[in-house]
């Protein structure tokens, strides 16, 4: 019997490994493009991978952080803060972003309990 569908797949059936490959490297590719044109932008990332605030010290470290990247400069601010239960990545744009961002990668390095892992990166893993 013919498969007439696209490619030969059956739709009940997954996709072979290679095409998952292909789909994950198309994923990659467009993350790549798109981190290249914030960066010619200006928007500048740090991505800080917390594990989980076990304790109120843990939560303070992070609320101190966040807090500092909420306080605008005259010509640097934050204008997204994102992450789950274990991470946070912070959006900054403006002409003095490379400077926010190392002031604010300073500061958690100053705050890290000794395990986070800091990037100027939008990707914290």
């Amino acid at each position: 019997m013919t498969d007439h569908h696209a490619g030969g797949q059956r739709p009940d059936l997954p996709l072979p490994s290679d095409g998952c490959a292909g789909i994950l490297e198309q994923l990659a590719v467009a993350s790549l493009v798109a981190e290249a044109e914030d960066l010619l932008r200006g928007v500048r990332y740090l991505s800080i991978a917390t594990g989980d605030p076990e304790t109120d010290d843990d939560l303070a470290r992070v609320n101190a952080l966040t807090s500092a990247a909420w306080t605008p400069r005259a010509d640097a601010a934050t204008t997204a803060i994102r992450g789950g239960n274990d991470y946070l990545t912070i959006r900054v744009e403006g002409a003095e972003a490379d400077a926010f961002v190392d002031d604010l990668a300073e500061l958690a390095q100053r705050l890290n309990p000794g395990f986070w892992r800091i990037n100027r990166s939008p990707h914290a893993f």
